[in-house]
């Protein structure tokens, strides 16, 4: 079953928006400045880290996203990567799960 999260990032609006996982995987990143990102690339290891990437006039920028779960939300950290990862803080927030055929 997949679950919705509202995400937020506090300083990088670049990674407000949300984001849905199917058990422990993403498998869709929506920026609300820059557009959906199927499969974002998941990167192991304890809690949720993995990686997204976006192209907004023909820049792209990379991502890095290490989270804990919180109760049924994740809190963490984010940044670019791989310059600035972990300078911004993360949330994801729990909206439950997704209607049956998406």
């Amino acid at each position: 079953m997949s679950t919705s999260y509202t995400t937020n990032s506090n300083t990088n609006n670049n990674l407000d928006g949300s984001m849905i996982m199917d058990g422990d995987t993403v498998t869709s990143y929506t920026s609300t400045a820059l557009g959906t990102v199927n499969n974002p690339t998941m990167q192991g290891g304890t809690g949720l880290h993995f990686k997204v990437q976006f192209t907004n006039n023909g820049v792209t920028t990379k991502y890095d996203v290490n989270a804990h779960k919180d109760g049924k939300d994740y809190k963490g950290d984010s940044g670019v990567d791989p310059l600035e990862a972990g300078t911004d803080d993360w949330t994801a927030i729990d909206n439950g799960p997704e209607p049956k055929g998406y």
